[in-house]
């Protein structure tokens, strides 16, 4: 699998990134040591999954990213919303591609974040048998509630506005988020 730190290293001025499962997100509220990956399948076709995040300082964000699984099938799209469901930018759909690997997306327009607020960062996908990469293991549904995690049915691509739903059956976190550059 392409190390989503390797593309970091590289030259493009990037100073740091967040995920899903990272410490300013589902991580933050989770015992890290508890965290491993597995491959998975997106639950249901044209859901969308919304993990609540928090930024430090403002943030530029100008592309995130996806780590498919095993199986690679239709489309997805990656966005980052604000705490009442207002979409800020999205990458508007594009095929997954590339099995075991990091797909990374451009963002239709680059959009700043400021700490103080919560935003969530959305993936939908429109298959149930595209293969991403979650957590091992089921956390409990009312945990992922407790943290914030929502879900919206038939939002591929992402809409323009959500009502963000409790999540009440999904138990995977996926593992996505979004690479960002110090505004």
């Amino acid at each position: 699998m392409s190390d989503i730190n390797s593309y970091l290293l590289a030259p493009f001025g990037v100073h740091y990134y967040n995920s899903s499962v990272g410490r300013l997100a589902l991580g933050g509220m989770a015992d890290s040591k508890q965290l491993a990956a597995t491959t998975g399948f997106f639950t249901t076709a044209n859901a969308a999954i919304f993990i609540p995040f928090r930024v430090m300082t403002p943030t530029r964000i100008n592309k995130m990213f996806l780590v498919n699984g095993t199986n690679v099938a239709g489309n997805i799209d990656l966005g980052i919303y604000t705490d009442d469901g207002i979409r800020l930018t999205s990458n508007g759909g594009t095929a997954q591609s590339g099995p075991n690997t990091v797909q990374i997306l451009s963002m239709s327009t680059a959009r700043r974040v400021h700490p103080g607020q919560y935003y969530y960062m959305a993936v939908a996908c429109s298959s149930s048998s595209a293969g991403i990469v979650v957590e091992a293991g089921t956390p409990a549904v009312a945990l992922l509630q407790m943290m914030g995690m929502a879900r919206v049915t038939s939002a591929y691509p992402l809409p323009a506005t959500v009502t963000l739903a409790v999540q009440a059956t999904d138990r995977q976190v996926i593992h996505f988020g979004f690479i960002s550059e110090e505004a």
